[in-house]
């Protein structure tokens, strides 16, 4: 590597050391310098190893270098073999000096052996290679892989007449190979920057990260060098040996060495093709042994008489029996039209640094080379993916898919090839940049149409020209498709959309689109090796009744699955839409991580649906708003407002939305949602079908928004379908809405007996294992699909003689009781990718790949090897993109398997790393992301942080409307608070937690919420506590303004709990307060409001009207906003609650005047407990005036105007008495108020129940108009309703009268003290009734 020169002390200046003394440099390179040194104690020699910090490292990546370092050198000191290098010690001095102590081995490289006496004898080799090979068996069962094997780093010593070797380097590969590339400005493709090309496996050269099969592929090459004393791989430049390292013909064996069984073995090692070489070092040790290398004789051979390369390598794919090129297969011998998938690609590869650097130039044939190698691997996997290798010019390949045979799934793999290809150069590009200062860019084109297929020749024509256009058009790491593609993949492939284009012979100009990804159900089940190596097993009666979704005349339209966790739910979905052709797939999933993000799965259908993300913001909200002007009916401004803050886009025209309730912007988010997603103009009328999977994990918003969709007029005439999973039965809320419900139990034996013999390929399988795997899974097929693969990966069982059994019978005891004992040792049988599960699994069932890179301590390449074994484990299933993939655990109970066996420490370190790393991604964050962050910081025992973050998001929630999120977030906050150390930050913010949480409470559970009046309790407390501490010196204002608060929650609790007297004069003595006290001055009017009420309900007719025209007048002067509750305006309440009190005075019209001037101010979707009191009140005054009709009339207006059936207000009911009451619907009243009254809410009952009697007295059903009189004399009693209480016994008294047909001394009784009272009360209307009452008693008497 050349480096810029750098002014430094030599490092025998700079070590200081008590434990060491340098004697002499016995070695240097890009990584730095070798010493041997003795250890001053024992006096034992060693060697130390230096490796130098570059100065530029900032503190950050300093720290994480000397981690990485600790990490590594901890691992290579679990290596205990006689044949490696001891890790003595290990350290840094003078900042950036890491060193670390080895044993010092006397002797010779095996480089020097073969430099100064050339090759060995075949034993002598065979003896030392294997001795190499049984120290990698070790070290790779540890999980520690060489990186950098070859003869130099082999030291061969002598004891006796025996040779024994020692390896070392071993675990700080990846360490020098980054001090020789510290700073990637300074590298140029030369010798040293590569490491040691000749002794690379291919894989690395083309940058992808080492595994245990590139220590074996070098040590194959080292093998061959020993038996020839010629380097295996050599040539007379760089450039050359990078053509033959990259070749696609594998490593010619020497000729002496090629008819001998050692040959075999050495063909297996030396696959250029890592998927197809051997990977076991301890199998390949003892073959090695069997042998008899003795017999190889005769002269070596340089690797100039070596056989030589294929002349066109490149072109020379091995395709085993799939002939692409076979002329025979391609001839037809007519002509033929038919559909064809065509990907053009087109690579380039660019330097990251300047053209020239410091006077030296890049490698042009190394280059070539790259990029020969790069379009090499891009041909091997389309061909992998059935394609056709049309030809290659220059930098562009052409590939056909449905050539020579047409399939179904040619779009498919046209589009998984594009991907694939993308997702490997995204992962060596991270590397080739770092390494070797280049990176490779690729655009590429996708289009479908059809091809005239002549006889004897490849189809040619407009298919394949508007793919390469497409490629021509296309950005660098970009793949754009034709509409064509599109329409066939959109169920299974996320596309954005591009600008119009003209295109093809004809210059059509059409919609372009750009191919961003799988769906996730693409990546678990198309070309999945599991999925498709057995057929769908044991659920046909459960498809069968999803399949009656597609009855489009009379079958149901949605469903709900539901069956505990493994059960198969998700593998009947993917059958079910295998056959649900014709709609378009909406999938949405619900995650536990996203559980705080209220309709985080909706918003991304939406999302995809209008590619809002694929355009600017202001061109996001013109698409909305434009689809909006087509919904009749709703309030469009507040919808794109509502929508804009949901998705985070900015709007210029912003609708304010303070006046309106938060449960009327819920109504018309959910609409607007509703008709959004159902909108077909843009689809040709292709219904939908939503899919929303794992219900068990959604947010309370999304659960109500669905429980309207199902029931939205637009999805009920939409022939669309809606499909939800669940480990649970019905969703609470949509009990009743689903048409099916579609219950999965376990396989039955014989059905699972059928599955676990696909699993073995059909084999036939002993009683013994059937019945093994039967009773420890209980018919769940994850757990068989794993306790099979599991004995199978074991060696548990063996096929002999036609049938799988036990090796042995205690193997037995080997195969776990339970799933998560099985998918534990799975993991435990990791080389080295469990902590990388575990730290993924602690970001959630879904990562990121560049988040999991961010918050781990290993390097990127370690990284995408641990992925690698994840992924070939069947542990995680990747999911592609194109710029840049994510990944998923196969299932949930895999990821909740990871995360529990993770020891605390390293738990509290993943959580710390992954907020850490989410904190400084943060910028405008949704506050499901920042729950995320909340959740980490807590999983890191860092509660200051998650309460910080928690305060936030609850507020957030609070503001958009997602009470019930807030409220449910609380949970968790208010425990995050409990455990703080200082008591004093307990208390603060203890104290800011309340002063949000309580309104929120209110907002969900209305006055009464026991929550609030706890955490209400709580705030007094704490008050009372800090009354003469810092908190009030701290935060005074938050204290009062708290306090101020409590109390008047305080008098509500009271006034709502019947307590009117106490209610009474706390009201008064807070009226005081507040009329003193400015800061306070807004609680003045909902005081006065409920305080004015209070004086009603106990018959304080007068004074309750003064006070209400008091509230009046300050609220004309205030314009005072809504407290607390923020479904009611204070004005058309207040004049509702006054017509009732004129009515008692006996000024009917002036009554009726204010009732209907408080309906008048009703406006829709504008506060619906102020909109539904004011018409309760005009109803109330007409029906005492006796006029049925304008009850009618008022009560009919009010549903037709201003009712919400999605988000129904409980006042309602009295507005159903007076209607039906009105209409002589006295059954149905009767029920209503009975109902009422065996309610928690039986507020001010006897106001209305009294008509329902006098029109029962008019129908001579005397007996049940007593009863509901009884009734409401308790209950107006037992409440306090003093107010009501003349009405009440006046009705009764003539119910008994008219029962009696006399006037009892009771009945009289009971009308003087009703007269007594609304004459202390000033009741003129109902004074004046018991006295006509009285008269007409007296008058029958007389």
């Amino acid at each position: 590597m050349l480096v810029q020169d750098t002014v430094k002390p030599a490092i025998s200046h700079r070590f200081k050391s008590k434990h060491y003394q340098l004697l002499e440099k016995i070695g240097q390179g890009g990584f730095g310098e070798v010493y041997r040194a003795i250890q001053i104690n024992t006096g034992q020699p060693v060697a130390i190893k230096f490796l130098t910090l570059n100065s530029d490292f900032d503190e950050e990546k300093r720290r994480r270098y000397i981690e990485r370092f600790d990490r590594e050198t901890s691992l290579c000191s679990r290596l205990q073999h006689p044949n490696i290098v001891r890790l003595l010690d290990k350290g840094i001095c003078d900042q950036d000096l890491v060193y670390a102590v080895f044993e010092y081995v006397e002797g010779q490289s095996l480089k020097e052996i073969l430099q100064n006496s050339g090759a060995l004898l075949p034993s002598e080799a065979a003896n030392l290679m294997a001795q190499v090979l049984d120290s990698l068996a070790h070290a790779h069962a540890q999980g520690v892989i060489h990186r950098d094997l070859k003869p130099a780093n082999i030291m061969v010593t002598k004891s006796g007449a025996k040779s024994h070797i020692k390896i070392l380097d071993f675990g700080i590969g990846t360490l020098t190979n980054e001090a020789r590339r510290q700073d990637y400005k300074t590298l140029t493709l030369t010798q040293e920057s590569l490491g040691t090309p000749s002794y690379s496996a291919p894989e690395q050269l083309r940058g992808e990260p080492p595994t245990i099969k590139s220590d074996l592929y070098v040590w194959g090459l080292v093998f061959i060098e020993c038996l020839t004393g010629q380097p295996a791989i050599s040539g007379s430049s760089l450039a050359s040996i990078f053509h033959k390292q990259l070749s696609q013909s594998n490593v010619p064996i020497p000729v002496s060495i090629a008819g001998h069984p050692v040959a075999n073995l050495l063909r297996r090692v030396l696959k250029k093709k890592s998927q197809e070489r051997a990977g076991s070092a301890s199998d390949l040790y003892e073959e090695l042994c069997q042998l008899n290398v003795s017999s190889l004789v005769g002269a070596s051979l340089s690797t100039g008489e070596h056989t030589s390369y294929c002349a066109n390598a490149y072109t020379t794919i091995d395709l085993h029996e799939t002939q692409i090129n076979n002329p025979d297969a391609l001839y037809t011998g007519r002509t033929e039209r038919k559909q064809l998938s065509v990907l053009c690609v087109t690579l380039t590869i660019n330097s990251v640094l300047d053209e020239v650097f410091d006077g030296r130039v890049f490698d042009g044939e190394v280059i070539d080379a790259m990029h020969h190698d790069q379009k090499s691997q891009c041909i091997d996997i389309a061909v992998r993916y059935g394609a056709y290798h049309a030809g290659s010019l220059g930098d562009t390949l052409l590939f056909y898919f449905g050539y020579p045979s047409v399939s179904d799934n040619d779009s498919r793999l046209c589009a998984r090839t594009a991907l694939e290809i993308s997702s490997n150069l995204n992962q060596r590009n991270a590397l080739l940049k770092t390494n070797q200062g280049i990176e490779v860019h690729v655009k590429m084109g996708m289009h479908t149409g059809l091809v005239t297929n002549y006889s004897d020749s490849a189809p040619e024509g407009e298919t394949p020209n508007i793919a390469m256009e497409l490629a021509r058009l296309a950005e660098p790491q970009q793949v754009l498709c034709s509409n064509a593609c599109k329409s066939l993949l959109e169920n299974y492939i996320e596309f954005l959309p591009c600008d119009l284009k003209p295109i093809g012979v004809q210059r059509k100009i059409t919609y372009l689109h750009q191919l961003v990804g799988e769906r996730s159900v693409e990546a678990f089940g198309f070309l999945r090796a599991k999925e498709s190596s057995y057929e769908f097993v044991g659920r046909d009666v459960e498809l069968d009744a999803l399949m009656e979704l597609l009855d489009h005349d009379a079958g149901p339209i949605s469903a709900h699955v539901h069956g505990e966790a493994g059960i198969g739910k998700s593998r009947l979905i993917f059958e079910f839409r295998n056959r649900a052709k014709g709609y378009r797939h909406f999938i949405a999933q619900y995650l536990p991580e996203h559980k705080f993000n209220a309709l985080y799965p909706v918003l991304n259908i939406l999302t995809l649906k209008y590619s809002l993300d694929s355009v600017s913001p202001e061109l996001a909200v013109k698409r909305l708003d434009d689809h909006l002007t087509e919904v009749s009916g709703l309030n469009r401004a507040a919808a794109l407002t509502l929508l804009c803050t949901w998705l985070g886009f900015p709007i210029e025209a912003k609708t304010d939305l303070s006046t309106l309730s938060a449960d009327a912007q819920k109504s018309i988010l959910f609409t607007a949602l509703s008709e959004l997603l159902l909108n077909d103009n843009d689809v040709n009328d292709s219904p939908a079908l939503f899919i929303f999977e794992d219900m068990h994990w959604a947010d309370p918003t999304s659960l109500e928004f669905l429980s309207g969709f199902l029931t939205h007029p637009s999805f009920k005439t939409s022939q669309s379908l809606f499909i939800s999973t669940s480990r649970n039965e019905m969703p609470e809320g949509l009990v009743g809405i689903y048409d099916l419900d579609v219950a999965i139990t376990g396989l039955s034996e014989e059905k699972a007996h059928t599955f676990i013999q696909a699993l073995f390929d059909q084999k036939n399988v002993s009683s013994n294992v059937m019945d093994v795997v039967t009773s420890r899974t209980d018919g769940i097929p994850l757990f068989i699909e794993e306790l099979v693969n599991m004995l199978l990966s074991r060696k548990l069982v063996q096929h002999l003689n036609g049938v799988v059994d036990f090796i042995a019978p205690d193997k037995v005891k080997e195969v776990p009781e339970t799933l998560l004992e099985s998918l534990q040792q799975k993991l435990d049988s990791l080389v080295s990718a469990k902590d990388t599960a575990q730290l993924a699994a602690t970001i959630g069932r879904e990562f990121d790949y560049a988040l999991l890179l961010a918050a781990s301590p290993k390097s990127e390449e370690e990284v995408q090897t641990d992925l690698n074994e994840l992924v070939s484990s069947d542990l995680v299933i990747r999911l592609r993109q194109v710029n840049g993939d994510s990944y998923m655990f196969k299932h949930a109970l895999v990821r909740d398997a990871a995360y529990e066996v993770m020891g605390s420490k390293y738990r509290i370190l993943s959580h710390s790393l992954i907020a850490n790393t989410l904190e400084s991604r943060m910028s405008d964050v949704s506050g499901g992301t920042r729950a995320m962050v909340a959740r980490h910081f807590a999983g890191a025992e860092n509660y200051l942080k998650a309460i910080e973050h928690g305060l936030i998001i609850v507020k957030t929630f609070s503001q958009i409307g997602s009470n019930v999120e807030a409220l449910s977030f609380s949970s968790e906050l208010e425990a995050w608070i409990s455990l703080l150390d200082k008591p004093s930050d307990k208390n603060l913010y203890s104290l800011k937690f309340y002063h949000l949480a309580v309104p929120i409470a209110l907002a969900v559970h209305s006055y009464t919420s026991e929550k609030a009046l706890q955490w209400n309790q709580s705030i007094k407390e704490l008050l009372a506590e800090s009354s003469d501490n810092e908190l009030w010196e701290q935060e005074p204002e938050l204290c009062e303004s708290i306090k101020a608060r409590s109390e008047f929650l305080d008098f509500l609790s009271l006034h709502h709990s019947s307590r009117y007297q106490e209610a009474q004069e706390l009201g008064e003595r807070l009226l005081v307060t507040y009329e003193t006290q400015s800061a306070h001055h807004d609680y003045l009017i909902p005081v006065l409001c409920f305080l004015s009420q209070n004086y009603q309900i106990q018959g304080e007719f007068h004074k309750s009207i003064l006070s209400f025209e008091r509230t009046l007048r300050l609220y004309e002067e205030n314009s005072a906003s809504v407290f607390m509750e923020s479904d009611n305006d204070f004005k058309p309440y207040c004049l509702g609650m006054l017509s009732l009190s004129y009515i008692h005075i006996g000024e009917l019209d002036k009554a009726i005047q204010v009732a209907k001037q408080a309906t008048d101010l009703s406006v829709a979707d504008k506060y619906p407990v102020s909109c539904v009191a004011s018409h309760i009140f005009y109803a109330l005054c007409l029906s005492f005036k006796g006029l049925d009709d304008q009850v009618i009339e008022v009560c009919q207006s009010y549903y037709q105007h201003f009712y919400d059936k999605e988000n129904p207000t409980f006042y309602t009911v009295y507005i159903d008495i007076l209607l039906e009451t009105a209409q002589g619907n006295l059954d149905n009243a009767k029920t209503l108020v009975i109902d009422l009254c065996n309610s928690d809410y039986d507020f001010a009952t006897g106001w209305y129940i009294h008509f329902i009697a006098k029109k029962m007295l008019n129908e001579s059903r005397v007996e049940e108009a007593i009863s509901l009189m009884e009734l409401s004399l308790k209950k107006s009693t037992d409440n306090g309703e003093v107010g009501a209480l003349p009405i009440v016994k006046n009705t009764l008294a003539l119910a008994l009268y008219k029962k009696n047909n006399e006037a009892t001394l009771s009945i009289l009784s009971l009308l003087n003290a009703s007269l007594e009272l609304a004459i202390e009360q000033k009741a003129y209307l109902f004074v004046q009734e018991s006295k006509d009452l009285l008269n007409l008693m007296t008058e029958v008497v007389e």
